[in-house]
């Protein structure tokens, strides 16, 4: 039986094999269905007629040579790129730093709110920085440690902008405490996004519980303007509402289509104001006077004077409508998406597309999000065509970026062609984020997993 025992132990040691690293795993794949970056060049278009083994460029890992040639050809138009991939693979395996500023702690020289005067004495203790704690919403200036309501200096420096400090006149460090609170929420937020995507969290909690301090700030820099909300603080809230698991998508759907209404709102007036500042100025010029574009903007430079901005006929005012827009209709298909309504999402994305101010406005991450958008609904669609037309333009986009060939190959399962599906996920293990080992692990996976169902078919 010790005999036996003894012979099974060390079959099954010989059966186990050294777990691969990544990067082994990647240098180990075939190269014959990927072409030359510089001619073309692929083993497959020859029919084995003469073979060349690709190399990759050992700085970036981006780019694929059949000849040194070919590399020297290619070295002015990749020299940039070269350099970009060289600086994230770098990058990677660093110690990544998702730690969160420390609050200071300042002990507040005032028990009562200068300009309300509300008891601010059972408040737990402030955050130390202009900006609101989520507990006891006060806010404590650095400079001369004054506390005061976050509301109450949010309202005093929008009619008093750049002022001091409305108890002392000292000057104040943070110029905008709505803006600060907005930044402090995006921290907290991309702090819950690093600690998820990397499984530094303790536990799932510790991350929704992130992002419910964030929507806790944007809460309070919405308190008390319910009837004047802060586009950005809206959009911002929206965004981390569409990230957390507590929350119902939907809630956060609401809140970007009020922003697009309101963004709407504003820039109809917008585009109002700048056609009166051109009549006005053709009046002036001419000797005349436009009593109609004249009492539009007194009416409007009055608005603009209450909320201590600047003379309206010395500027002239400019909207940036297209470009927030565009993110705001990218988030509101995303939605769809986390909720299943494709169609919906389809139909988001491509009115996007649609738009004809979409290719000047839009960023390539924004165009790349779209494409990559369309190619997730036509396949969950069943229309596994369009899905991957959509996924071969986000390839045009950059071919390196996280899960650009993913739905291809995912279509091309679908419709029988397994053989196809497995070249193009090896593509993507040799194309796809060279500085993300995460990303490169699960295309590999899925490489693998498709690779071995052709071969039990076959």
């Amino acid at each position: 039986v010790q005999t036996t025992m003894a012979s099974s132990s060390t079959s099954s040691q010989q059966e186990e094999k050294p777990q691969q690293s990544i990067q082994d795993r990647i240098d180990a794949l075939p190269r014959d269905c990927i072409p030359c970056d510089t001619c073309e060049w692929t083993n497959d278009n020859h029919n084995g007629t003469e073979q060349r083994k690709l190399m990759r460029c050992s700085q970036c890992h981006l780019a694929y040579y059949c000849s040194i040639e070919c590399q020297k050809k290619s070295w002015k138009t990749h020299k940039a790129d070269c350099r970009k991939g060289k600086e994230l693979r770098e990058r990677r395996g660093l110690s990544l730093d998702v730690s969160t500023p420390q609050d200071n702690n300042l002990a507040p020289k005032n028990d009562e709110c200068p300009i309300c005067l509300q008891d601010l004495s059972d408040s737990s203790s402030p955050t130390g920085n202009a900006t609101s704690s989520s507990q006891n919403s006060t806010v404590v200036l650095q400079a001369c440690q004054h506390q005061f309501c976050f509301c109450c200096l949010r309202d005093w420096q929008q009619f008093n902008p750049n002022s001091p400090c409305p108890m002392c006149r000292s000057e104040i460090i943070e110029k905008d405490v709505q803006q600060a609170a907005i930044q402090r929420a995006l921290l907290l937020a991309g702090r819950a996004n690093q600690l998820e995507a990397r499984n530094l969290a303790t536990s799932q909690q510790e991350v929704e519980e992130l992002r419910q301090e964030a929507i806790d700030e944007m809460d309070q820099c919405l308190k008390g303007a319910e009837d004047k909300p802060h586009i950005q603080v809206l959009i911002t809230k929206a965004e981390i509402l569409s990230q957390s698991d507590r929350h119902d998508p939907q809630e956060a759907l609401d809140l970007f289509n009020k922003v697009i209404e309101l963004d709407n709102e504003r820039h109809a007036r917008i585009k109002l104001v700048n056609t009166m500042l051109a009549r006005f100025d053709a009046a002036t010029a001419a000797g005349v006077v436009d009593e109609e574009a004249q009492r539009c903007l007194d009416e409007f430079e009055k608005e603009m004077e209450e909320k201590g901005m600047c003379n309206v006929v010395e500027t002239r005012l400019e909207g940036d409508g297209p470009a927030r827009q565009t993110q705001i209709r990218l988030f509101i298909a995303q939605l769809y998406e986390k909720l299943e309504e494709w169609n919906k999402a389809k139909e988001t994305y491509q009115n996007l597309l649609s738009l004809p101010d979409f290719y000047p406005v839009a960023t390539g991450p924004q165009q790349r999000a779209v494409f990559l958008g369309l190619a997730r609904c036509g396949y969950h669609l069943e229309r596994y065509d369009k899905a991957i037309t959509a996924s071969h333009a986000a390839i045009e986009c950059a071919r390196h970026y996280p899960d650009v060939h993913k739905y291809i190959a995912l279509s091309q399962k679908a419709e029988g062609d397994l053989q196809e599906a497995v070249n193009t996920m090896n593509r993507a293990a040799l194309y796809e984020t060279p500085w993300d080992d995460d990303h490169r692990e699960s295309v590999l996976n899925l490489y693998e997993e498709l690779k071995a169902e052709l071969e039990a078919r076959e």
